[in-house]
């Protein structure tokens, strides 16, 4: 998607928001091709700017979700949760689904989501937006990032918790601003804890939880339709 000459001329001197840092006059004329390139996993391998946004997520045009995997309370023994994300595609449109089954333990304690690994320099940017509705029984979820390539469970994790509209027939834009993701550990909120790295963001996460610490407690089955997630400009 090429940009217009008036947006041109306003980005004449910005610099790319990826991790070239070009001068982003210099990546504009790769957008097309990266349009193409995006399409390959709903991943960020080529993500796509517009004047007030770069997309993260296209899944309306993604060819397969591959790069996202699954990360439930399975990895722990009284684990009994499970989570998939797959692509829904009709005549008429495409999405993700984030099919989640909640089995949490008595107090709360359980988990269910998918994660993909990323590459992105996110400090130009103010809010997340996810472009999606609920259905089934739970409307509850959290986005977890990660970054400086941390993936183990003894590090942090950023996490912002939200609240989806359940419908069959209606999206809504859900806004997470990136100043509020919180470092959390094991369900604990991490008040001292390193603040989340917006320069370098390496892991991207769809999570469903029981409400373990919480007064709100969820269990059973859910799913979360998405159709596009966007960082959008301070």
């Amino acid at each position: 998607m090429l940009l217009s000459t008036r947006v041109r001329r306003r980005n004449r001197h910005r610099r790319c928001t990826r991790c070239c840092r070009a001068p982003f006059r210099d990546c504009v004329g790769a957008i097309e091709n990266e349009k193409e390139n995006s399409r390959d996993h709903g991943s960020l391998e080529g993500p796509l700017f517009t004047s007030d946004k770069m997309m993260l997520f296209d899944f309306t045009s993604a060819q397969n979700v591959d790069d996202w995997r699954e990360m439930s309370d399975t990895v722990r023994t009284v684990g009994k949760s499970k989570a998939v994300l797959t692509l829904q595609t009709s005549q008429l449109f495409q999405r993700a689904v984030f099919f989640t089954l909640l089995n949490p333990q008595a107090n709360g304690a359980g988990f269910a989501g998918v994660r993909t690994p990323t590459n992105l320099d996110l400090s130009r940017f103010k809010d997340i937006e996810i472009t999606c509705r609920g259905q089934g029984q739970n409307s509850n979820y959290k986005i977890s990032l990660r970054h400086k390539g941390q993936d183990s469970n003894a590090d942090l994790s950023y996490e912002q918790f939200f609240t989806v509209l359940m419908s069959n027939d209606e999206f809504s834009t859900v806004t997470l601003p990136l100043k509020d993701f919180k470092p959390y550990y094991r369900g604990h909120e991490m008040p001292d804890g390193e603040p989340l790295d917006t320069t370098n963001i390496t892991m991207f996460e769809f999570q469903i939880y029981g409400g373990v610490y919480m007064p709100i407690k969820q269990r059973g089955v859910s799913a979360l339709e998405i159709e596009t997630v966007a960082a959008v400009f301070t």
